[in-house]
């Protein structure tokens, strides 16, 4: 069960409708009305936020950086923050290497209100979040 008023989240998106799409996804997901600030790139969201949201979710295949760099460039800044990586992937030759970068949780490119939801709970309670079925190929 998630305690609402404690989730703080910092979206990584590079595409604006994208990112109205999942702050959409993020409220019905929740439930609430959730505070989400969001970021265009990485070095935007390392300099405009200090405060370690509760989760950062990063639209990978969004950002014009490598998402490793990202993933670890985000971790080295947010020390206590669960990341959420969305990505095209589906093989675990390219989700893994995100794991071992820092990710706690992964989301298939077009996450459901459902997966998003199962994402954040387990992220936050201290376990990993993959969905069945992403490892397919």
């Amino acid at each position: 069960m998630l305690n609402k008023d404690d989730i703080s989240v910092l979206l990584l998106t590079g595409y604006s409708p994208r990112r109205d799409a999942i702050v959409n996804i993020l409220h019905d997901a929740v439930g609430i009305e959730l505070k989400v600030d969001t970021a265009k790139s990485c070095k935007e969201m390392i300099e405009n936020f200090s405060e370690s949201p509760s989760i950062c979710l990063l639209d990978l295949a969004n950002v014009k950086d490598s998402s490793i760099r990202v993933v670890k460039q985000t971790k080295e800044h947010f020390k206590e923050t669960k990341l959420v990586a969305i990505h095209i992937y589906s093989s675990s030759l390219l989700i893994d290497p995100l794991f071992n970068a820092g990710i706690d949780g992964y989301l298939s490119y077009e996450p459901n209100k459902l997966m998003v939801k199962d994402a954040i709970e387990h992220v936050l309670s201290g376990n990993t979040y993959v969905p069945e079925n992403i490892y397919s190929s």
